[in-house]
């Protein structure tokens, strides 16, 4: 070893870790980002560049993707990427509700369950409104954040790729800040769960930005030199490293025990954001550091370190193979196959068509400059009334059979264009959100099954892989900037649940209602021949369930114990109006026994004599 290297721990940068986990990243992921290059020169005609392959330099608005002249899988990946965004999470309509978890149903305390949220395992109405006003919240974080314009994009990447990641951020100002990660630009590792708890990502800065953000103290020279010369909008490479703490038991002890108290400006993690904390709250869960994409001298500490009690990324995989980090499988890499047939298609198709209208011509030696093969041009040209041909096709064969050969082609096209929409699931999901109104109840209700049966899994997959992190996070949030009050006593330890109901997420709740609403009017069939057979249905279970399943308004549905109370009443009404009857049934007795004459032979002789 040289004598001016000294290998001893001071020279060791603290950020080494953190460097030589990225590198390895990098190269565990090689051969999936290969195959993202390929899907990116294919099906984008335009895209970030961190998949473009040319040393990873800024190409903002480069013009690349000269490989696409059928625009189908485009439209049918936005196709898609709408109809999620439609059907899992759009903004005009409440797509999910807050409920307690099934720890909470099997409990023996717990109360009858009367569906849904309506008498929630016996709660009391504190914990029902105190859901409510969470929900409401959360609504409202997500709304004044950028999630709904990101959670597009995550859509469009996940269809495309396989993989997509959403950063959520905190922000002084609307709480969250949602990022969509470029594919390409992050790297990420699973946990032995298969869970993604891991994420490295490069991204650009610029000099202003990283100074208004961090301050200079450990700014790279480059953007210091920046600021100096008066390029305040040069950008540099930045890195970001999220990842878990390593947890003690006492430091779980204290990350369980619930957050950190709030601090005077208003208990914002974004107080915690300097390269100076350099140990972890023991309330911290994972960690995100960053430093400078490149290894410059004095690189001894971040340029900034935040700490986070709940995962502050997702990163969603449309399938899954085993514990990779990365999805195996989406409809961008199924049609890449008919994706690339399909452009070679339409150069030959261009090829035919130009052959077709300006085919090959052989001509005579002595009409060189002569001949005008412009459309409308004429040639002038001696010995016309000879008969002799001037000009004539190079292939009169092939020229002929250019028609055939084009709709063949054009056959072909229409082909190739229905399996990448079938790929991207483009007419099932249309029929989903949009029904035929022409259709009778049976046939609808054999095409709901069916198409529960497809979709069901995907939409689940969502459910659990991209929204419920995406509600823990903002829950978090909201819950540790305290823009709630504190929760009943009676929700102490529970695990919130979430209820989705968006138009795909009805869909298989739907499919389960239709089975509890075939199985009635069996019911109501058979009771026709044995009415005693209506004692086996308990029907204000089924109202509840019924309501619960079609996320009706709770409002509109009454509590059992009101509706007991009703039920009270009106029986007590109808009693005391049986009594009134049957008093006055008496008084008329008494009256007419009174007015009867005795020797008459009448009931009252009767009765008295025999």
């Amino acid at each position: 070893m040289p004598e001016h290297v000294h290998n001893t721990a001071s020279d060791v940068s603290p950020l080494e870790p953190y460097r030589r986990r990225w590198l390895h990243l990098k190269e565990l992921a090689e051969d999936v980002r290969a195959h993202w290059r390929e899907i990116d020169r294919w099906e984008f005609p335009r895209r970030g560049w961190w998949l473009a392959g040319d040393g990873d330099r800024p190409r903002d608005g480069a013009k690349y993707g000269e490989r696409l002249l059928n625009n189908t899988i485009t439209n049918a990946r936005r196709g898609v990427s709408g109809l999620l965004w439609t059907g899992l999470t759009s903004e005009s309509r409440n797509w999910f509700a807050l409920s307690i978890g099934d720890d909470r149903r099997a409990a023996p305390d717990a109360g009858r369950y009367d569906g849904g949220y309506y008498d929630l395992y016996g709660e009391t109405a504190p914990v029902r409104g105190w859901l409510a006003m969470l929900a409401d919240t959360v609504r409202r974080v997500l709304a004044d954040s950028n999630f709904y314009s990101e959670i597009f994009g995550v859509y469009d990447d996940a269809a495309a790729f396989g993989t997509a990641a959403l950063l959520l951020e905190d922000d002084q100002k609307t709480v969250l800040n949602a990022v969509r990660l470029p594919v390409g630009s992050f790297w990420a590792a699973a946990n032995r769960a298969g869970r993604v708890d891991t994420l490295y990502r490069r991204f650009t800065m610029t000099a202003l930005q990283v100074a208004e953000r961090w301050g200079l103290d450990h700014a790279p020279a480059a953007v210091r030199q920046a600021l100096e010369q008066g390029r305040p909008d040069e950008r540099t490479v930045v890195l970001q490293a999220i990842q878990p703490l390593v947890q003690s038991a006492e430091r779980r002890a204290q990350s369980d025990s619930g957050p950190a108290p709030v601090s005077e400006s208003g208990g914002s993690l974004c107080a915690l954001r300097s390269a100076l904390c350099t140990s972890a709250p023991p309330w911290a869960r994972w960690e995100s550091v960053y430093f400078p994409d490149e290894k410059v001298d004095g690189d001894k500490a971040p340029l900034g370190r935040e700490w986070y009690r709940r995962q502050p990324f997702v990163v969603f995989r449309w399938f899954l193979d085993g514990t990779s980090a990365y999805g195996a499988r989406c409809p961008g890499m199924d049609c890449l196959g008919e994706v690339k047939e399909l452009q070679a298609l339409e150069r030959v198709k261009r090829q035919v068509l130009e052959h077709f209208a300006k085919p090959p011509m052989l001509a005579d030696a002595r009409m060189k400059g002569q001949l005008d093969n412009n459309a409308g041009g004429v040639s002038w040209v001696q010995g016309m009334d000879t008969g002799r041909v001037y000009t004539a096709p190079v292939y009169p064969d092939r020229f002929s059979a250019s028609p055939q050969a084009l709709s063949a082609i054009l056959a072909d096209i229409a082909r190739l264009e229905e399996r990448i929409e079938n790929a991207h699931y483009s007419t099932l999901m249309f029929s989903v959100l949009f029904q035929n109104k022409q259709m009778t109840a049976a046939e609808v209700a054999a095409r709901q099954e069916e198409k529960t049966v497809l979709s069901g899994p995907l939409v689940q997959r969502f459910e659990n892989d991209l929204l419920a992190p995406v509600l823990d996070r903002a829950i978090d949030a909201i819950l540790w900037n305290r823009l709630m009050p504190p929760p009943p006593e009676e929700l102490a330890g529970a695990e919130l649940a979430y209820e989705y109901s968006g138009p795909l997420a009805m869909t298989a709740k739907m499919m389960g209602l239709s089975n509890l609403e075939r199985a009635m009017q069996m019911v109501v069939s058979l009771a026709q021949a044995q009415p005693d057979i209506l004692d086996k249905v308990d029907f204000d279970q089924f109202v509840d369930v019924l309501a619960d399943g079609m996320k009706v308004d709770p409002s509109v549905i009454r509590e059992d114990a009101k509706v007991g109370e009703m039920r009270r009443a009106k029986a007590e009404m109808a009693q005391g109006q049986m009594e009134m009857r049957a008093q006055a049934q008496q008084a008329r007795t008494a009256r007419d026994l009174a007015a009867a004459k005795m020797g008459e032979g009448n009931a009252l002789d009767l009765a008295v004599n025999g």
